[in-house]
């Protein structure tokens, strides 16, 4: 290399950085809350690792968060985030009437056959292979866990009794098993029969040999909407070009991981195991990413039978307008912003 060059190359990076500097100054900082661990967010994770929310001119802070989403719900609505992850749990439905606006932007998770389920049902695996659990039907007398009271594990427990013509009443249910090292304990104490698990602790239990995945919303309940993104009303209000930027990042995000077909790609099982920090053969094993719904469609039907789940079962007492919890027109600009 020649003395001119070497010079020019000298320069090169204290020019790189202040270019970085100036294209990071000029993007908007947006905050969001979530657990990135929870891999049904993965297509938002991919768009962040895609450059999507840059090329809009967005700087996504991430904090990350372990537990329930709904516990992120006075958090948006104080302001202390702009964004985050929301379940359509009972306390997203009340809410409403403690004086907190937390609006539904799109839809992270769905179900679809040939896709993976992000939550299960998980047969000890003694039974499993007797075949004693098969059919819903067969958890007539069992001893079953469902985690927390009003979270999606608990409504699919409910629903697969139903499935199987029970009532409560024709099982032992309880919802005393909140962290993986519980459920675990008592699978292998035997000391509970049937036990709901998200990923990735259903693939840890099956990989143990201490439990079988069994039955998932997209047997059960394949109409149930899992995950979605939320905002307060108050900020979707006052900012719509901010959402309707981060919308258009997130939907393309989205885009990438629906034609994925269900299936592993290289890309996004690296990306998978990068967040989740899980080791690659655990995520290998849930064979596939979640279906991210069609272009980020909130289904307000999902909605309306979901909140009337947690009406009979007594833990939302006022119901609300499901139209009015989700702000359809700023994902409907977004969606014919990119010809969805």
């Amino acid at each position: 290399m020649n003395r001119r060059a070497f010079a020019l190359s000298g320069l090169a990076a204290p020019f790189a950085t202040a270019l970085g500097a100036r294209a990071a100054a000029t993007l908007t900082p947006v905050r969001i809350i979530l657990d990135p661990t929870f891999y049904v967010h993965l297509p938002l994770l991919h768009a962040v690792d895609s450059g999507y929310f840059q090329a809009e001119g967005i700087d996504l802070q991430i904090t990350p968060a372990n537990g329930s989403s709904t516990l992120f719900l006075p958090m948006l609505a104080r302001g202390e985030y702009d964004l985050g992850t929301v379940n359509p749990s009972p306390a997203f439905f009340n809410q409403f009437s403690g004086g907190f606006d937390v609006v539904l932007l799109a839809c992270q998770t769905g179900s679809q056959p040939g896709w993976h389920d992000p939550s299960w049902l998980m047969v000890r695996q003694d039974l499993w292979d007797a075949k004693a659990i098969v059919q819903p039907s067969d958890l007539r007398g069992r001893v079953i866990d469902g985690s927390n009271s009003g979270s999606p594990i608990d409504f699919l427990l409910k629903e697969t009794v139903r499935a199987g013509g029970l009532t409560p009443a024709d099982v032992r249910i309880s919802e005393r098993l909140h962290t993986a090292a519980d459920q675990l304990q008592a699978l292998r104490n035997k000391a509970v029969e049937v036990s709901g698990s998200p990923e990735p602790e259903a693939g840890e239990f099956e990989a143990q040999g201490v439990a079988h995945r069994w039955v998932s919303f997209s047997t059960i309940a394949p109409w149930y909407q899992l995950e979605y993104i939320g905002a307060s009303a108050k900020f979707a209000h006052d900012h719509p070009d901010l959402i309707h930027k981060v919308l258009r990042a997130y939907l393309r995000g989205n885009d990438d991981v629906l034609k994925s077909n269900g299936k592993w790609t290289p890309p996004l099982l690296a990306e998978a195991v990068k967040w989740s920090t899980l080791a690659p053969e655990v995520v290998r094993s849930f064979q596939g990413p979640a279906y991210p719904s069609l272009h980020g469609e909130v289904n307000l039907d999902s909605l309306t039978r979901i909140q009337q789940f947690w009406v009979s079962e007594k833990l939302v007492n006022t119901p609300v307008d499901v139209n009015k919890v989700v702000s359809l027109s700023l994902l409907r600009d977004a969606q014919r912003s990119l010809r969805f």
